[in-house]
């Protein structure tokens, strides 16, 4: 998913939720912390070069739990980052800091964004993915995040 899709959506929805590989939401209390544009000139030992440019966005474990994540407040965020990092469309992967660092791909799925488990061996590498969701999404009601579910907002 690239950023101007990632936007499009946000404007449409009234919650946020990210599912993990094995179907579970990303609890409540990760929030995002940080957006950074990355850009890698790789040398592979055959003597091959790689370029890959994304957007990185960091989603941290908070102390408060059930802390809403709400689509408005990403929006915002990325508005601001578009503009201070002048942020072209590419596309995005989710940094999961938890007890160490996972990187995922983020698409669009119903009703939440599914995160795609890159391979270990290529963390920056978009195109090769394990972990395919194939698992049913998750009923909305579940959702720990939404209003009335003792948020802190």
């Amino acid at each position: 998913m690239k950023l101007s899709e990632l936007q499009a959506v946000l404007k449409k929805v009234y919650k946020i939720g990210f599912e993990l590989p094995n179907g579970k939401l990303l609890p409540s209390h990760f929030y995002w912390s940080k957006v950074s544009l990355k850009k890698e000139h790789q040398m592979l030992p055959n003597g091959s070069t790689r370029k890959h440019e994304f957007i990185e966005i960091h989603l941290t474990a908070s102390s408060q739990n059930n802390h809403r994540r709400n689509p408005s407040d990403l929006q915002a965020f990325l508005d601001k980052a578009k503009q201070g990092l002048n942020l072209p469309d590419l596309p995005i992967e989710i940094a999961l800091l938890d007890h160490g660092t996972t990187w995922f791909t983020l698409q669009n799925g119903e009703p939440y964004f599914k995160l795609i488990a890159l391979d270990n061996t290529s963390v920056s590498n978009n195109t090769t993915v394990k972990n395919q969701q194939t698992t049913p999404l998750m009923k909305a009601a579940s959702d720990p995040s939404l209003p009335g579910s003792s948020c802190c907002i």
